[in-house]
């Protein structure tokens, strides 16, 4: 890794009070890279006045939606594409994407009221949730029913469709991460032995790192290409001994991954590195031109 490249900047949508994201800066900031931080709450007009070397949306939220549009239309690179971030936010979406790149998911139907649960073909138990991932005070509700008829009578107080899936109890619940060629594993048993405080007040499952196979690598890697996505995770949960993908997000849980923030650092400088290789120089300095 090329530690004295060329100065660059990064535009990165990030919280400012999100500290996992420090020592990132920390490792770039030695290789003479500066990190601009951007409200992602917040869309940000500063694309019309600079031109930063990268953009990375580190925390998906509306703003940073936004954001990373302008930043694609001005042509500033990206780290994950914008058509890869969208997909990820509609629970609906990303089903096909992960089964064609060998996932398995638990069954799953898009229903819009009552009607849909008491015609759906799905059976047992099923857990609903909204569709999309950024929208709505509900976004991160999930709700459990024995049978689809009980959900008719307890129609679910959402503003939107709702995806509606075979429930499937969890026994081990798996973060798979992948971090541009790196693939990384880790895993929680769901007993309640072993925890960790994540926040005041506030416990998660520990999380332990596996060895990732090679199968799983391979179908990591087919998804970053078909979504166009290098930094992102895929949720799964190992249940009566099947592993189903249950969620994808475009951003990492940093704590999952060892020596998370290394590894981040390398992949953004590569970028960078890339960036330096499209310049040319000229009278007047460095001009950018086309990969």
């Amino acid at each position: 890794m090329q530690e004295n490249i060329k100065e660059h900047e990064l535009f990165l949508s990030e919280y400012e009070y999100k500290e996992s994201k420090k020592p990132v800066e920390d490792l770039l900031e030695e290789r003479n890279i500066y990190v601009r931080r951007l409200n992602p709450d917040k869309e940000h007009e500063i694309f019309s006045e600079e031109e930063p070397d990268l953009y990375h949306n580190g925390r998906v939220r509306e703003g940073s939606i936004k954001d990373h549009m302008k930043a694609v239309e001005k042509g500033v690179p990206t780290v994950n594409s914008i058509e890869g971030v969208l997909t990820v936010t509609d629970r609906y979406e990303f089903q096909e994407p992960l089964e064609k790149c060998g996932f398995k998911t638990p069954e799953y139907e898009l229903w819009s009221d009552p009607g849909d649960a008491l015609s759906s073909d799905l059976d047992g138990p099923v857990i609903l949730k909204t569709r999309y991932q950024l929208s709505g005070p509900n976004k991160h509700d999930l709700k459990v029913f024995n049978e689809c008829s009980e959900v008719s009578d307890n129609w679910p107080d959402y503003a939107e469709e709702i995806i509606a899936q075979e429930y499937k109890e969890p026994e081990e619940i798996l973060k798979v991460t992948n971090i541009g060629r790196d693939v990384s594993v880790a895993r929680a048993q769901l007993d309640g032995t072993e925890t960790v405080e994540v926040a005041e007040g506030r416990l998660e499952p520990y999380m332990e790192p596996k060895s990732p196979s090679n199968e799983i690598r391979s179908k990591m890697k087919k998804t970053s290409k078909e979504l166009g996505l290098e930094i992102f995770d895929v949720d799964c949960i190992n249940s009566a001994g099947e592993v189903f993908a249950v969620d994808i997000n475009a951003v990492i849980k940093m704590d999952a991954v060892e020596d998370a923030a290394k590894k981040y650092a390398d992949h953004l400088t590569r970028h960078l590195e890339r960036v330096n290789e499209v310049h040319k120089l000229n009278e007047d300095g460095y001009v950018k031109v086309e990969i």
